[in-house]
């Protein structure tokens, strides 16, 4: 029949046949958008709206109010998609199962949730998952809570940028948060990547975090030792002048060679500050310059402490 080939043909056809069960449920196999064209005592058929969200779950939409406060069938298609949930009833929005199935699907579904829900610890925190985005449909309690907040900070440092301001105006709220996941540095207010207490926090746990550090600290000998303790690598988010510390660059090398390629260029070309950092990282080899590669002495220093420096 026509309905079966293009289900818009529904949209055109007689009312008698908009009102035929047979014709409508036709018109669902190709779509179940069809079903919006159906006569209105179809859209309040348990069995009709069941083969339209088989087809397609958000055609919920077109479902009778009666249907849409239906719990098992609202469950049913925001099973198959979360979209679904934002034309369920007003009731079911405040539904705590029936949230947890959608937002578990997809985060966003939250901010069709009922206010009590977007203040429930755990539907936000199911919402969120990866994606902090999220938090901006949780209620503003729940962002104001310092357990809820760091419980989330921990799993994903972005959501630090959702807290209430509250929060991130802490200093003893951002201090736990960078002694944990010191990566976190980079979403905390510019005064506390100028923080003593914090940064060298933040570099404790994560030496990279060195990059998001202000360009005071970035320059402190002693916040950038922590750093390298951590991760040699970190000594490209050095300032200039401390990336021409022998002793920093050679603090760098001792925990990764690789991290000779961000010592300063004068330093790297030095004969004998070549032979202490192959001597401290027989890897360092590979990054000083090419004539120290083919230099003798820098090369046995270099593979009698690692012989797979060559």
């Amino acid at each position: 029949s026509a309905v079966r080939l293009r289900s818009h043909a529904l949209a055109y056809a007689e009312i008698v046949w908009k009102r035929d069960r047979q014709v409508v449920k036709a018109a669902l196999e190709t779509s179940g958008f069809a079903l919006q064209f159906a006569d209105e005592s179809l859209r309040d058929d348990r069995e009709v709206v069941l083969a339209a969200i088989a087809r397609c779950a958000d055609a919920l939409a077109f479902a009778s109010p009666r249907l849409r406060s239906d719990r098992d069938l609202v469950l049913t298609a925001v099973k198959a998609s979360p979209s679904a949930f934002e034309h369920a009833a007003e009731h079911l929005r405040d539904d705590r199962e029936v949230v947890l199935a959608a937002v578990s699907q997809c985060g966003f579904a939250l901010k069709f949730a009922s206010a009590a829900l977007k203040a429930d610890p755990q539907v936000v925190s199911t919402a969120v998952g990866t994606n902090a985005a999220i938090l901006e449909h949780g209620a503003k309690s729940i962002r104001e809570s310092r357990d809820f907040m760091l419980s989330l900070v921990l799993r994903n440092t972005s959501a630090l940028a959702y807290a209430s301001k509250k929060l991130r105006e802490d200093k003893a709220f951002i201090l736990e948060v960078a002694q944990a996941r010191g990566e976190a540095l980079r979403c905390v207010e510019p005064r506390f990547q100028d923080d003593l207490d914090i940064v060298q926090a933040a570099m404790k746990s994560c030496g990279a975090a060195l990059e998001f550090a202000s360009d005071r600290l970035r320059d402190n000998r002693e916040v950038v030792l922590v750093a390298l303790a951590q991760n040699g690598s970190a000594l490209m988010y050095a300032s200039s002048r401390l990336r021409s510390d022998r002793a920093v660059v050679l603090a760098a090398v001792a925990k990764d060679g690789a991290s000779l390629a961000y010592g300063g260029e004068e330093l790297r070309r030095d004969k004998q500050f070549a032979l202490l950092a192959v001597g401290l990282n027989g890897l360092a080899l590979q990054y000083v310059p090419p004539e120290l590669k083919v230099d003798k002495q820098v090369v046995l220093r270099a593979v009698r402490t690692n012989p797979h420096a060559l």
